[in-house]
């Protein structure tokens, strides 16, 4: 149990060091480079061979120094209050114990903690699969600073991992079952991966990369492809391979891959010949993920993950989105989300997919249940649906503001400034629908020129004030607040610059993190008892030191003829 303590507190620091590495000047994506220790056919990686901007580093340190030590003043307080509460005195040593990791922990999560580990930042680091076994490669300018480093978390858990060599290098390990989670440094990396305990010196050299790859992923060029197709920096850039995943358990395993298989007594063989060839259809709709950084700056910070699909697939997801007025632009405020959708191509995209598996039925008894949900999807498609579904196009809604609200009272906020639209293609139908529903709609002039009109009924009496909405041929806007009757007309005459993206969300990150941190603080009852004020002050700072880092985050969701793709831009904060 101590040995496992100390396991999750080095794999905590080699992720750790994943994520602060790297700041300095380094050479690009080389065959002498770290990658030469990835294997070609590798079916996952994260790479960062080159060194963040120094600027960049030094602008986010501070707030994560900061929020570091909010988490670290958590885990005392956890810690403590756990040890109280019990009288079982082994226990009370055991979380003792639990507190010194804890802090030896976010000592080295600091830029200075891990520089005193010999993990710089002019570190090169990689996590990446050799075969299906994971490794984590770190780049280390001294072996006996990462050793000192190691020691004084072994010694806070009060035990010491086991040692062994292989070639002649030490390493450290624990041994769980029949599992062997292995930490050491070799030629100027630390490396921790898991592997058998069935592995023997030769395939434990392969392991952590004493006997390369006999193709790497350097000399395969596959990050510098991806790189440059996609404009992506060299840092932290990588791949998610499901088809290669895929083929680990459908062909013969090889390599790692066949002692590690064969732990769980796995035999592809098991599969008959017609599931192996229907799963690999299925895995060719969404074969790889791919990501990377698009720019860096002390301004801003924008990442773009695409989830690659078949193209037929890419094709026809594209039509599903829709324009939405402001949907995809950043309006300010404190947040805004929303959606596209066209609703027949949705129908139609569906039915082009039972039209493929009636063309062609599984024979695989793994996916029988979604042959016989063919029938199924056909007599939902025969139901009738409104016409007023199909003009549907999505949805935007923007909260500006929202404020005077008391969660220890459960007093709803008193001041909230927001605005919702409706995009359709006959708006003015949508309208006419309501006014069956509530008639003093049909006693207001709403027509469908943009204009605004206050809102006025005894519905809304007491609830919210100073309501306006605007309709055009094309959506209906409604918006609260002492701005409503501007708002609803800006936001319906928003440009959508042609399809909106299938999803869109801005946040203002601090406000937002400042917002969620006073509601923290002002729990009550059970969850106050669950949760000490201590420990709720802790993880308020926490987010604030994030607040005080991001300004704002825009996230889009696309389709494009690539696929599906994740676009994130976290504006930092002056």
């Amino acid at each position: 149990m101590k040995r496992n303590r100390i396991l999750y507190a080095l794999t905590a620091v080699a992720c750790v060091a994943v994520m602060l590495g790297a700041c300095g000047k380094k050479d690009e994506l080389a065959e002498d480079s770290l990658l030469v220790y990835v294997p070609a056919d590798t079916p996952y990686v994260i790479a960062n061979t080159e060194p963040l901007p120094k600027d960049v580093v030094e602008r986010m340190s501070p707030a994560l120094t900061d929020a570091i030590e909010a988490y670290r003043s958590v885990m005392r307080e956890v810690i403590t209050a756990a040890a109280e509460k019990d009288g079982d005195v082994e226990k009370k040593e055991m979380l003792e114990r639990a507190s010194s990791i804890a802090d030896q922990l976010s000592e080295l999560f600091t830029p200075e903690g891990m520089e005193a580990a010999g993990i710089t930042r002019e570190s090169a680091v990689a996590i990446y699969g050799n075969g299906l076994l994971p490794v984590i490669r770190i780049e280390v300018t001294s072996e006996d600073a990462f050793d000192a480093a190691v020691g004084r978390i072994e010694e806070s858990a009060g035990a010491t991992m086991k040692v062994a060599t292989v070639d002649g290098s030490p390493y450290r390990y624990t041994d769980v079952e029949s599992v062997r989670l292995l930490l050491g440094v070799f030629e100027g990396y630390a490396v921790f991966t898991v592997v058998p305990t069935a592995f023997d010196d030769e395939q434990l050299k392969r392991a952590i990369g004493l006997t390369l790859p006999d193709e790497n992923i350097a000399e395969a060029g596959t990050l510098q492809a991806i790189a440059a197709d996609n404009d992506f920096l060299p840092h932290y850039l990588g791949f998610f391979s499901l088809d290669r995943i895929a083929s680990a358990f459908l062909d013969a395993p090889t390599g790692m891959n066949a002692e590690l298989l064969a732990l769980g007594d796995y035999d592809a063989s098991d599969i008959s010949d017609v599931c192996r060839e229907e799963i690999r259809d299925l895995v060719q709709i969404a074969p790889r993920m791919i990501f990377g950084y698009e720019s860096m700056s002390t301004d801003k910070i924008e990442t773009r993950a695409i989830m690659e699909l078949r193209e037929d697939i890419a094709s026809d997801l594209k039509l599903l989105q829709a324009a939405v007025p402001g949907l995809g632009k950043d309006p300010g405020g404190l947040m805004s989300f929303g959606f596209s959708l066209n609703p027949k191509a949705a129908r139609d995209f569906y039915e082009a997919r039972l039209d493929a598996i009636e063309d062609d039925p599984f024979e695989c008894e793994f996916f029988q249940d979604m042959q016989a949900g063919v029938a199924k999807g056909r007599a939902a498609l025969q139901q009738p649906i409104p016409p007023v579904v199909y003009d549907f196009r999505g949805i935007n809604v923007i909260v500006d503001d929202i404020d005077e609200f008391d969660l220890a009272s459960k007093q709803p906020p008193t001041n909230a400034e927001a605005t919702i639209l409706l995009a359709m293609d006959n708006a003015p139908a949508l309208l006419q629908m309501g006014q069956m529903f509530v008639p003093e709609l049909a006693e207001m002039q709403i027509e469908a020129n943009g204009k605004p009109v206050k809102v006025e009924t005894v519905r809304l009496q007491g609830v919210v004030d100073n309501v306006f909405v605007a309709m055009s041929d094309e959506a209906i806007s409604l918006s609260v607040g002492p701005n409503a009757e501007s708002r609803a007309a800006e936001l319906l005459g928003s440009s959508s610059n042609g399809l909106s993206p299938f999803f869109g969300m801005t946040l203002d990150v601090g406000r937002y993190y400042k917002m969620i941190g006073e509601m923290m603080m002002l729990e009550t009852g059970d969850a106050k008892a669950d949760m000490p004020e201590s420990i709720r002050e802790g993880f308020r700072d926490s987010l604030l030191a994030f607040g005080e880092l991001y300004d704002r985050m825009i996230l889009d969701v696309e389709f494009t003829d690539r696929g599906v793709e994740f676009y994130t831009k976290m504006a930092l904060d002056d």
